[in-house]
């Protein structure tokens, strides 16, 4: 379930500093909860340390609750015009997983959610960084 371009970049790029993979999970009763501890129990054969993000079609502490991996940013995501419930998550997992100085929801014209943007510690010691976002798009 982990792409094989995530596998062969990391072959590539042995010393990367996170190895990171995006998912939007199959919105079925049951599934997502399965499909996300399949794909952090692969990502947790690679190298750490790891960030997982997307639209996990799960709410709130669930994510962390079914993996034990940590979440980065804690924001409403759903639905983007007044988000109630954190549907996208950003989870981080593994030693020297950079520290979180920020994080927020940012509304974008490409989905019915809002996407999530983490902050991270520059692992030198410099000023934060903003790792990306993960913008998934629902049914509209």
């Amino acid at each position: 379930m982990v792409d094989e371009a995530v596998r062969q970049d990391h072959r590539a790029q042995p010393h990367a500093a996170v190895v990171e993979q995006a998912r939007a999970l199959v919105r079925a009763e049951g599934v997502e909860a399965a499909g996300l501890r399949r794909v952090a129990r692969e990502l947790r054969r690679l190298p750490g340390p790891r960030v997982l993000l997307g639209d996990l079609n799960l709410p709130g502490p669930l994510p962390r609750w079914l993996t034990g991996w940590q979440i980065m940013v804690t924001e409403c995501t759903f639905p983007a015009v007044d988000p109630r419930v954190q549907l996208d998550h950003i989870l981080g997992h593994g030693d020297g997983l950079p520290a979180v100085t920020g994080g927020r929801a940012v509304t974008t014209s490409l989905s019915d959610h809002c996407a999530l943007v983490v902050d991270l510690a520059d692992p030198g010691g410099s000023d934060p960084t903003s790792s990306g976002e993960a913008a998934h798009a629902g049914p509209r």
